[in-house]
């Protein structure tokens, strides 16, 4: 007894009260995994509130099992591990459960009469004919069992041909079969879709992916990878989602679009955190445990007016059951990016000269010995440093998760850096059965500097001449330095010293985001539900940029210091309250309503000041006060509210047949009562899905898992279009001057701008059609998408005649958008032993087409054809959005001869670009430009490999896009010096050498010193922008178990590794329009991480 009672040990996993234990309680299996049992009791252990009790020898020879991502019945969980090892288990007191051998095994230990004599063989595979490797298969009664091996193949010898084998795999349904004469049994387990079900978040709910009738892309592992933004991390992972970079700013964000841009007005995804829609900064990755991203209308109509951009709903983890556990994540990176090359000193003197300036006149200003690289000196290799810690747990009536991250980056470019500080606090507490009340909080303070890299918007308020442009037109004969050590004079007019601008650069731009969400739950029947939250978004900016003055203040140029002070609030609150109601009828008929009500409020102010001429340039002594002079402060406030009804029905009958319909009513104060009849709009959707898997006709089938069909219609508007107060008649503060001293004015008012009481929401339109398949077991799995979305009463402002001395005019409805397209994913996963892999791709297609436009057929974004303004964008009917609009090139003419023959160019010579005369008038007018392309890819796709063998791990992610281009800005300041107010004294861009000249006849570059019409924006400035990427990869090792620690994973990954295009700028993702005024370049990251969880 005492050596009984000396081998007999307890193992307790967890202190504190958990949830009961019952035969239906579901244990959730947050990734596929191999384990052993003992691991199979601690997973069970931490969702309930039972230990288990077991003798050391009992496991000793226990074999690993093979669980699959999902939720599974504890009683099946156990019987499944248990079984195949000739273990039981019985309830005693005290909560736990006793672990031990089979009696059977025993009796027959005892009993010579129960050994094995007859030989069975077979084969254990899925409806697919897919061999399962690791199935148990048990002679039923005994203990005598098997398990089968990487074929499937087993072997077994069982008592007699009474005999019954029990064949059992985790994540199938056991089976049971009598010898009988056989002595090879083949046999197929079918799938217990019943154990294994995964939940898909939509709007206001949650629904199994089974039951989904609209189409919905879910991300669930975008903590994976060592990205720094929730939209670097969805590049590439959900078809019809489009995420383009805008550089590699430190403090940029990417673009993200889903299924095409449907106006010219803003059209943002609406974000929503843990149910509440969320305004404020990025949300840090480590935080987030899943991500829906709703694209069709039928998803999205529930969120009314605010969801016209698509949806991102975002859960972030949350506490649970169980003692407390840590995960902490860490990672350091290193950043580079591609550098633009320009000419030598000597090399520039050379083209210099070839494009026709005296480069003899001054020794100083074109020497020929190179004394200072400007790219290498504002370039450098970055560092990244990432440190995330989280903590979850709770007992049966309080769960909290919290985290903190902190993240530093150093940009590319010297003195660019970001830095982010994140808080998240999550707890729920159960007051009773009925009732739950809980809060998600979260905190984001980022701040950093950034500088101009010359880019371009759509009004032409800015110019190509960015700090990288500047770094390569500025002279390679001058150092960086003086012989006192002052930044050198760059002796030219039109270039300051790069290094000298990076360095001085002075900002202090802080951003704090405050985000909170309290809410309840009530249970008013068991099928009944309540649930009401109030939502807080405050968001804070201050915005500080002190410039110097210029230390190499030379020529024409002249200086002085300054402070630029911006300091700006917005707050978004919400209450929200929702009644929600389910019930299964006859087993076959299931019913879910939802009903609820939103009211919204907004409010923002900004407050800016320009302080100039500093006595001292200390950063005690920079304060406003402390300036000559002043502009003249700007101020304003913003507001709008909005009050939303909604209702949802979901209707399945027997599995088969689905209906989801949604109608919401949203009032906004944007477009009053008193002013408009449009204040109200209604938004209605409707779906269908009808899963043929289940019909009698295809439940045998061996080869389809599951098939489903789907299509769905709806109406979406967008609040977003609107201006706080497009029918109010504005008003702007003029000051009229009085005689001869322009001191002497007068100030009054002046109509502003006009408003229009007529206008009215635009209205997204949205038909799907869909399919989701699954094939040989889920090996397979295809989802694929049609749609038409078509945008109508497009807001455009209305042109007119700036003589009627108005600002602005107003918004009008008019225009008409389509985007059509088709998406297409494909998934693919097979284990092997050991050996575990997943191939994954997706593949997108948009036509975004303008259909009516109203009294034009385009909408004109052109400003002007010089440097500053070279933004030539329109939006005609038939063409994509933003589309550029310009002459077209053929060629260039190789002779004078050839230039003196065409006569629709008189002052065109040889090596001057050829235009085409589209209309024919025997001249080259702006009436001769066309549309050629526009920066929105037609095609999107990505593709992503898995692999997984014993402890090691390994991921491929590859990501492009086809059929965008960009209008290179960056190549007409940097390659032709002879531009409005660039001087010869400027350097060139290296792709000079290959502009045309008598001795390069070949080059499809026009000559140096070819101003006039070549400068004038044309088709010679397009260029493709597709590329393949290779997006990551990813190396890891898990170490095997280790005391006191549940993971450990070190791993390696590079990012942006490199980049297949065409493309002659720094990076094919311009963002911008398209406009690339040579913006900052995206960096290759080179990854060591670390994952601990204790």
């Amino acid at each position: 007894m005492k050596s009984f009672l000396f081998l007999f040990c307890t193992l307790s996993f967890a202190l504190g009260p958990k949830k009961g234990f019952s035969q239906d309680a579901k244990i959730t299996i947050e990734k596929d995994m191999e384990i052993g049992i003992g691991a199979v009791f601690k997973l069970i252990n931490e969702q309930t509130d039972y230990t288990f009790v077991y003798r050391n020898d009992v496991l000793k020879e226990a074999s690993k099992l093979q669980l699959k991502k999902g939720i599974i019945k504890a009683s099946v969980l156990l019987k499944q591990c248990l079984s195949p090892n000739n273990l039981t288990y019985e309830f005693t007191k005290n909560k736990t459960i006793l672990v031990k051998k089979s009696e059977a095994n025993n009796i027959q230990k005892e009993s010579k009469k129960a050994q094995a004599t007859l030989k069975i063989t077979g084969v254990i595979t899925d409806k697919a004919g897919g061999p399962l490797p690791g199935a148990s298969v048990l002679e039923k009664g005994t203990t005598n069992g098997v398990s089968t091996d990487f074929d499937g193949n087993y072997t077994i010898a069982v008592t007699d041909r009474n005999a019954v084998l029990v064949v059992a795999f985790i994540g199938y349904a056991s089976k049971e079969v009598p010898v009988l004469e056989n002595t090879e049994i083949n046999i197929i387990l079918q799938e217990d879709a019943a154990n294994l079900d995964e939940i898909v978040i939509i709007g206001y709910g949650s629904v199994a992916k089974k039951d989904l009738t609209g189409s919905v892309g879910v991300v669930s592992n975008i903590g994976e990878r060592p990205v720094t933004s929730t939209a670097a991390g969805l590049q590439g992972s959900v078809s019809g989602v489009t995420i383009s970079n805008t550089g590699g700013d430190p403090t940029a964000q990417p673009n993200v679009q889903i299924r095409g841009l449907g106006t010219v007005n803003n059209e943002s995804p609406l974000y929503v955190v843990d149910g509440v829609p969320y305004f404020g900064g990025p949300i840090n990755p480590f935080d987030i445990a899943s991500i829906s991203i709703l694209k069709d209308a039928s998803s999205q109509a529930i969120y009314g007016v605010r969801a016209a951009g698509g949806v991102i709903l975002i859960t972030t983890k949350k506490g649970k059951n169980g003692k407390l556990s840590f995960d902490f994540n860490s990672f350091s990176s290193m950043v580079s990016a591609k550098k633009p090359k320009a000419l030598s000193a000597a090399d520039r003197v050379t083209y210099l000269t070839q494009a026709g300036f005296d480069t003899s006149s001054n020794p100083v200003e074109y020497s020929t010995v190179t004394r200072t690289d400007w790219v290498d000196e504002i370039f450098r290799t970055g560092v990244v440093q990432n440190y995330d810690i989280g903590v979850r747990g709770g007992n049966e009536k309080n769960t909290f998760a919290s985290s903190i991250g902190y993240n530093t980056t150093e940009g590319t470019l010297i003195n660019t850096n970001a830095e982010r500080l994140t808080f998240r606090l999550s707890s729920s507490f159960k007051v009773n059965d009925k009732l739950k009340i809980g809060e998600n909080i979260y905190y984001t303070r980022t701040s950093g500097n950034s500088v101009f890299t010359g880019t371009t918007d759509e009004n032409g308020g800015q110019s190509y001449n960015g700090i990288i442009a500047q770094a390569i037109k500025a002279n390679p004969g001058v150092a960086v330095f003086d012989e006192r050590g002052n930044y050198s004079d760059l002796l030219s007019v039109s270039t300051i010293n790069p290094v000298s601008t990076l360095e001085r650069l002075d900002i202090e731009d802080v951003n704090q985001d405050f985000f909170a969400n309290l809410y309840f739950d009530y249970k008013i029947l068991d099928n009944l539900k309540l649930k009401s939250s109030f939502g807080i978004n405050s968001k804070t900016r201050n915005f500080q940029q002190f410039k110097p003055k210029s230390p190499e203040v030379s020529k024409t140029r002249t200086d002085q210091n300054s402070l630029d002070y911006l300091t700006g609030e917005q707050q978004d609150w919400s209450l929200e309250t929702t009644l929600t109601y389910n019930e299964t009828f006859k087993d076959v008929h299931n019913l879910t309503l939802l009903a609820g009500n939103t009211l919204q409020r907004f409010e923002s102010s900004i407050f800016s000041i320009t302080g100039r001429d500093f006595s001292s340039e200390l950063p005690n002594l920079r304060q406003l006060v402390n300036a000559t002079s002043w502009t003249k402060p700007l101020t304003s406030y913003n507001s709008n509210s909005l009050v939303s009804y909604f209702g949802r029905a979901i209707y399945a009958y027997d599995q088969k047949y689905i209906l989801t319909t949604s109608l919401r009513a949203d009032g906004t104060s944007k477009l009053p009562s008193s002013a408009s009849e449009n204040t109200w709009g209604t938004f209605p959707s409707v779906a269908v899905a009808w899963r043929m898997s289940n019909e009698n006709f295809l439940k045998e089938n061996k080869t389809i898992s599951n098939l489903k069909l789907r299509t769905s219609w709806g109406i979406i508007g967008n609040i977003n279009s609107l201006d706080n107060y497009p029918t109010d008649i504005r008003l702007a503060t003029v000051n009229t001057v009085l005689g001869a001293d322009d001191n002497n004015y007068l100030s009054g008012l002046a109509l502003d701008g006009r408003s229009n009481s007529n206008i009215k929401w635009e209205l997204t339109k949205s038909l799907n059609f869909g399919v989701d398949l699954s094939l040989f077991n889920n090996a397979w799995s295809v989802t694929g998408d049609y749609f038409i979305k078509t945008t109508d009463d497009m807001l455009l402002r209305l042109q007119g005649s700036t003589l009627e001395g108005i600002g602005e005019f107003p918004f009008v409805n008019g225009g008409s958008v389509e985007n059509k397209g088709f998406e297409l994913s494909l998934n693919y996963q097979k284990n092997q032993g050991d050996f575990t892999y997943k191939f994954s791709g997706n593949l997108s297609k948009i036509d975004n087409t303008l259909t009516s436009v109203s009294n034009d057929s385009s909408i004109p974004h052109i400003i002007g054809y010089n440097v500053a303004s070279h933004t030539p964008l329109l939006t005609e009917i038939g063409e994509s959005l933003f589309s550029y609009y310009v002459l077209e090139t053929a060629g260039v003419f190789q002779t004078d001869a050839e230039a003196t023959a065409y006569a629709v160019q008189p002052n065109a010579v040889a090596g001057d670009l050829k235009f085409v005369d589209h209309n024919g008038d025997g001249k080259i007018t702006d009436d001769d430009r066309v549309t050629r392309g526009s920066a929105f890819p037609d095609i999107t796709y990505a593709f992503n490999a898995d692999f997984n063998y014993k402890n090691f791990d390994m991921r491929v992610f590859l990501q492009g896009v086809s059929g965008s281009s960009a209008y290179n800005g960056f190549k007409l300041t940097t390659v032709y010096p002879n531009q409005t107010s660039v001087g010869p004294e400027a350097n060139l861009s290296a792709d000079a050498m290959d502009t045309w000249s008598p001795n390069n006849t070949g080059s499809s570059n026009f000559r140096l010193g070819g101003a006039g019409d070549n400068l004038r924006p044309s088709d010679f400035w397009i260029e493709d922008t597709s590329y393949l990427r290779l997006k990551n990869i990813t190396i890891g090792y898990t170490f095997p178990a280790i005391k006191g620690i549940s993971r450990l994973r070190v791993y390696a990954a590079g990012e942006n590794l490199f980049t297949l295009t065409n493309y002659s700028g720094l990076d094919p993702e311009v963002g911008n329009r398209g406009l690339d005024g040579g913006q900052y370049p995206l960096a290759t990251t080179f990854t060591i991480g670390l994952n601990v969880g204790f």
